[in-house]
């Protein structure tokens, strides 16, 4: 394990440079303030992290910032801002990633272009989770995924065409439940477009929504499950991937606690 606290991106990068850590390797790099994360990894010299097959984002206002590697997850938690993060998404660094969470805080929510960016990154992709600021902006999800653009919604030029389960949780880690209930109607939309240009989606999975809503608009969703959840559901999924994530961190760290 590889553990490195309270440094700069500069000194830090310049000592990774002088080990050879396996790409396996549990890691955790935690700071007040880091710059771009993909400088903790090294694909110049090491190649791809190919065996890399989900990225968790985690927002939280009481942590500052941390970036880990456990088994085949990528996490990134805390204070973290898309500029931050932007160059960690290509191919040439996580060709292989087939599941998203995106939960981060609401000053820290992606854009529609942003979040563009990251997904078209990622290829391979089959599960995206989103919680947080996240599952208050949906619109945005759908417009990076091309349901506004026409010249993006087309079979020839579809981002994620192996995206098959979308899971929506009204939680946050920071901050108490929203009062509103989630609006699927962009879900609708989304599943409608996918259908239409032959990438449907076999799953949507919700947290917290109108029954009146689901009912009304359930029989536009076609051959897409639509699963509802009752609260307190996307907290028990967040907590068991926090206590992965905080597994991977050694207990005798107090500053992590």
């Amino acid at each position: 394990m590889l553990e490195i606290g309270y440094g700069h991106t500069p000194n830090v990068h310049f000592f990774l440079s002088h080990l050879i850590v396996p790409k396996q390797a549990t890691r955790c790099i935690y700071s007040e303030q880091l710059d771009e994360f993909s400088a903790f990894l090294d694909v110049a010299i090491d190649g791809p992290y190919a065996h890399i097959r989900r990225i968790a984002i985690t927002g939280q206002r009481s942590y500052e910032q941390m970036f880990g590697i456990k088994d085949t997850t990528l996490f990134i938690h805390g204070k973290v801002d898309f500029v931050q993060i932007r160059s960690l998404f290509s191919e040439a660094i996580l060709p292989n990633v087939q599941e998203l969470v995106l939960s981060p805080l609401p000053e820290h929510m992606p854009t529609s272009v942003e979040l563009r960016h990251m997904l078209r990154s990622l290829p391979l992709l089959t599960t995206l989770t989103m919680a947080g600021a996240a599952s208050i902006h949906l619109h945005r999800l759908t417009s990076a995924l091309g349901v506004l653009n026409d010249a993006q919604n087309n079979a020839t030029n579809v981002i994620n065409p192996n995206l098959r389960v979308i899971r929506v949780f009204n939680y946050s880690i920071s901050q108490f439940y929203p009062d509103s209930y989630l609006d699927i109607f962009p879900l609708v939309l989304l599943s409608q477009a996918r259908a239409g240009i032959g990438h449907p989606l076999q799953k949507l999975e919700i947290e917290d929504c109108q029954q009146g809503q689901v009912e009304e608009l359930q029989g536009y969703l076609g051959a897409t499950e639509l699963m509802s959840h009752k609260k307190p559901f996307g907290k028990q999924v967040f907590g068991r991937l926090l206590d992965e994530m905080w597994s991977a961190i050694r207990d005798s760290v107090p500053v992590l606690h």
